[in-house]
């Protein structure tokens, strides 16, 4: 096998508490070349601290004291040094100790693709496992990854992904998109176009999943913003050629949309407080006014329902409901967005 290089660039503020656990993920390959980048900025904590403590050569850290928003700090590494391959780890994931042996043996077998992955994991923030990825086939054209996220096929977050980093740089990296979201979609559906994608059946990689609540209607007003940035990134691609495809990344927004809103009503019936209640009904207003996009309905008749349980008085019998709810969706739906 060649020597194909690889940077692994982890984007961070204040990750200290996985940090290292990341770090050494990526020391611990079998694989032996590549270098780490860690794309910090701001930290008050003891991220820097602990990378510079391993005193390896191949950690490299490239910090600012620019302020920095989560759009800008990754948009720093269109700028960086980078070897023919990167790939970007979030600073709370994990690389299993094959994974890139592995993805250099899919380099080596598919030398034209533009992007490549393995099966992953997603665990929890201890670690274990809570589920493994839905399945992704061995080869998909970026139309095909695309299809298969719209309709829920896929699990796919912005780490774990291997590119070429001149491709990843002729794309434009991940377009600043509030929050990145619906970023990483694009970017690599932009990458698979090029050249097709690829991905190992091995599970070779750990995607953390926290679960945290969203900032209320703020997060939706975000949504919002960055799916009508999406839309407009497709329209201007050969994804918007067929009608189907708009009319499914509409379905596929207003169904993300939906979920996430009653993610945010249910979380408020469990907490039981009085004064989030009243905050919800005060910024609902002004975001129903402003920020709803005509193309998107919140209003299926799930949400109907937990909207209506969210302005009862609070009791014992609200948080049962609340949690079969949860529960129900969960079995029906089966997604995190």
């Amino acid at each position: 096998m060649r020597e194909i290089h690889f940077s692994v660039v982890i984007p961070t503020r204040n990750g200290e508490p996985y940090i290292a656990a990341t770090i050494e993920s990526i020391l611990s390959q079998t694989y032996p070349h590549f270098e780490i980048i860690l794309l910090e900025h701001e930290s008050t904590d003891r991220t820097v601290e602990i990378a510079q403590g391993y005193g390896d050569p191949r950690i490299r850290i490239a910090s600012t004291d620019q302020p920095q928003t989560i759009e800008s700090n990754w948009a720093r590494i269109l700028d960086l040094d980078l070897a023919d391959y990167l790939t970007i780890v979030g600073h709370d994931d994990i690389l299993y100790p094959e994974f890139l042996q592995e993805i250099a043996r899919l380099i080596t077998a598919e030398p034209d693709a533009s992007l490549f992955q393995t099966q992953f994991h997603i665990i929890d923030s201890d670690g274990s496992i809570i589920r493994p990825c839905k399945p992704v086939p061995y080869r998909e054209t970026g139309e095909a990854f695309m299809r298969a996220r719209q309709h829920f096929q896929r699990d796919s977050f912005g780490t774990g992904y291997v590119m070429r980093s001149a491709h990843f740089k002729q794309v434009g990296g991940f377009r600043p998109f509030p929050r990145l979201i619906f970023a990483d979609d694009f970017c690599f559906y932009a990458l698979a176009t090029l050249a097709g994608k690829v991905c190992s059946p091995r599970y070779l990689f750990g995607y953390r999943y926290h679960r945290k609540s969203e900032a209320y209607m703020s997060g939706l007003e975000t949504l919002t913003e960055a799916s009508q940035h999406l839309m407009t990134a497709l329209e201007e691609t050969p994804y918007a050629h067929d009608s189907a495809n708009m009319a499914l990344a509409r379905d596929y927004l207003n169904k993300t949309f939906t979920r996430r809103y009653i993610r945010i009503l249910i979380h408020l019936m469990q907490s039981g407080d009085t004064a989030k209640r009243q905050h919800y009904r005060a910024i609902r207003a002004n975001f129903l006014r402003h920020f709803q996009p005509h193309n998107v309905s919140i209003y299926d008749m799930m949400a109907r329902i937990v909207e209506i349980l969210v302005t009862l008085p609070f009791s014992g019998l609200q948080r049962l409901v609340s949690c079969s709810l949860q529960r129900l969706i969960r079995l029906t739906r089966g997604i995190k967005n």
